[in-house]
């Protein structure tokens, strides 16, 4: 609101956050370089999820996060979990959850990484799509900012995060689906793998691509996602 009616020229935000579809009039123009993706497991009492007692209480508000711990430990217990980051460390040693996962890209940033009990394999715990990068917003057709804020753009991100957010948009980009996504580059071509889970994380479907246009890759990344669930799959998994 603030960017469209002009009291702030440009908007910086953490691109996962970024509604899939964009207001009318705005626009993400640049993307910083990416931090590390991965999610980090963070706890007091145990080293893994391997290690959480059953029953075990794990706080966290993404459905996503929830999904796939509970694929590996259908016994978790999910527990509400926000704020920011100091505040659910502190809810770790109040005894509110026995375990949750942050972004390693946020405690990076906020110099806790030492916070992390265990840095979670990217390939199991898919990120959320644009994961760890920082999105810059401006007005639709403003070439002053527009010129300004390019020379932050880094071209490798914006092309990951093209190519994660069209598949995300394919996928109706519902916040009631556990969606996760993982980029990478070979040369000039571009790697895309996502995943689609159920809600308790027992159904999953995953698929990967190649090319060198993003929002090409992502459209077939996010069809051939669901092709494979079938007719309504996302629909019955958001009732």
């Amino acid at each position: 609101e603030a960017l469209l009616s002009g009291r702030v020229d440009i908007g910086v935000h953490s691109s996962k956050d970024v509604a899939t579809g964009l207001p009318s009039g705005m626009t993400l123009a640049a993307f910083l370089e990416r931090e590390d993706v991965r999610d980090a497991f963070i706890s007091v009492n145990a080293q893994s999820i391997d290690h959480l007692k059953d029953g075990a209480k794990f706080g966290t508000s993404s459905i996503r996060r929830a999904a796939q711990a509970l694929r590996l430990r259908p016994d978790l217990r999910i527990v509400p979990f926000r704020g920011n980051v100091h505040t659910r460390l502190q809810k770790l040693l109040d005894g509110v959850a026995d375990a949750t996962l942050l972004a390693l890209a946020g405690l990076n940033r906020l110099g806790e990484s030492h916070r992390a009990t265990a840095i979670l394999d990217a390939d199991q715990f898919m990120p959320a799509p644009a994961q760890g990068a920082i999105g810059i917003a401006i007005r639709d057709g403003d070439q002053k900012f527009a010129e300004m804020v390019s020379v932050l753009d880094h071209a490798e991100t914006h092309a990951a995060i093209a190519a994660e957010r069209t598949m995300l948009a394919v996928l109706d980009g519902s916040c009631r689906t556990p969606v996760g996504a993982r980029s990478g580059r070979d040369g000039d071509r571009l790697t895309l793998v996502g995943e689609i889970l159920s809600l308790d994380g027992q159904t999953s479907f995953r698929a990967e691509a190649k090319g060198s246009d993003p929002v090409a890759l992502g459209n077939e990344v996010g069809q051939s996602l669901l092709a494979q669930a079938g007719p309504g799959w996302i629909e019955q998994c958001n009732k």
